[in-house]
């Protein structure tokens, strides 16, 4: 198996469900994914209320994992929940433009992980 396909397979996996084997590479990335996804689909500010303060930490663990240390610190950033609907609009948009300037496509992602798995294969489950 070449390392392409290697480094497919374990993000194919860490799309699936969480298995007790996961190494730290496979977790980080699965919890890296479970957020950009969501972040993608509804926006930042929607997947920091969707997560878990756990599911949160281990996000921003995964995204340190990778070298993404500016989103780890986007994540750590409060939230008023009580703020008024225009500033609420405001903050939306400043922590999607945050994200989307570290993190322009999914591809930014994919690259970070497959210079990760091929120099660090021992961090990931074997297949």
């Amino acid at each position: 198996m070449d390392s392409l396909e290697v480094s497919s397979r374990i993000w194919n996996r860490a799309l699936g469900e969480a298995d007790t084997a996961q190494r730290e590479g496979d977790k980080a990335l699965r919890a890296l994914l479970l957020f950009h996804n969501e972040a993608m689909s509804a926006g930042v500010l929607h997947a920091l209320g969707y997560f878990s303060p756990e599911q949160l930490t281990a996000a921003q663990d995964g995204y340190r994992f990778y070298g993404f240390c500016a989103i780890a610190d986007l994540i750590a950033s409060p939230v008023d929940e009580d703020e008024d609907l225009d500033a609420s609009a405001q903050r939306e948009g400043e922590f999607d433009n945050a994200y989307h300037a570290v993190i322009p496509v999914d591809d930014t992602i994919a690259k970070a992980f497959e210079a990760h798995c091929l120099s660090h294969p021992e961090m990931y489950a074997p297949l």
